[in-house]
């Protein structure tokens, strides 16, 4: 493994009576690091094809983390990160479907709306339909929204969904006016007595 850092001196003096001598310290911080080679090839006691099959099929995150620590083969080989949580650079607020944007392979998603920062405009549910791999996504789960999300352009795709678990749990901000057609889609849903689609669990 290499790694570029960047390497800055910083002198203090002791201003004590006995006057300790100068230290220098050195703060190296890591800009980045590479983990892509080099890396010794393995005598596998399996046939290569299971190796490449195990490489570029992780089973889930867990599994993929304890087999990339002892061996860089694997992550050379197929650079998936596994992040346990993403917290803010700047503090500025990124849009959820910015975040869904950037990846493609995601399977699930569980998104607590905080209320007073929120990620969520009148433009997402758009946007996020607009995504290619949207309709792939297994489950969507969005807890504390307000009614800045589109109910009417969700509820119009969902009556097309026939792929994504979808539930939504509006926060107690909402209108009375929003809590009214909140209800009558709930009615709609519930009043079909087949549904050729996936309905959407709607909490308010």
């Amino acid at each position: 493994m290499s790694c570029s850092a960047q390497t800055a001196d910083l002198t203090s003096n002791s201003t004590k009576s006995n006057r300790k001598r100068k230290v220098a310290e050195i703060i190296a911080p890591i800009k980045q690091l590479y983990f892509h080679g080099p890396y010794i090839r393995q005598n596998w006691p399996f046939r290569d094809s299971l190796i490449n099959y195990i490489t570029k099929n992780p089973s889930n995150a867990k599994a993929w983390q304890k087999l990339i620590q002892p061996c860089k083969y694997f992550f050379a080989k197929n650079s998936i990160f596994v992040i346990d949580k993403l917290e803010c650079e700047n503090g500025s607020i990124v849009p959820l479907e910015k975040l869904i944007a950037v990846l493609p392979k995601i399977k699930s998603i569980f998104f607590y709306e905080d209320s007073d920062e929120t990620s969520i405009t009148s433009n997402t549910v758009k946007k996020l339909l607009e995504l290619p791999h949207f309709s792939t996504i297994d489950t969507f789960e969005l807890f504390n929204t307000t009614e800045k999300f589109d109910i009417e352009t969700f509820f119009k795709y969902s009556k097309k969904n026939k792929h994504t678990r979808f539930i939504i749990n509006f926060g107690n901000s909402i209108s009375e006016t929003y809590k009214k057609r909140i209800e009558e889609i709930v009615d709609e849903i519930i009043e079909s007595e087949k549904h050729d689609y996936i309905p959407a669990n709607i909490y308010y």
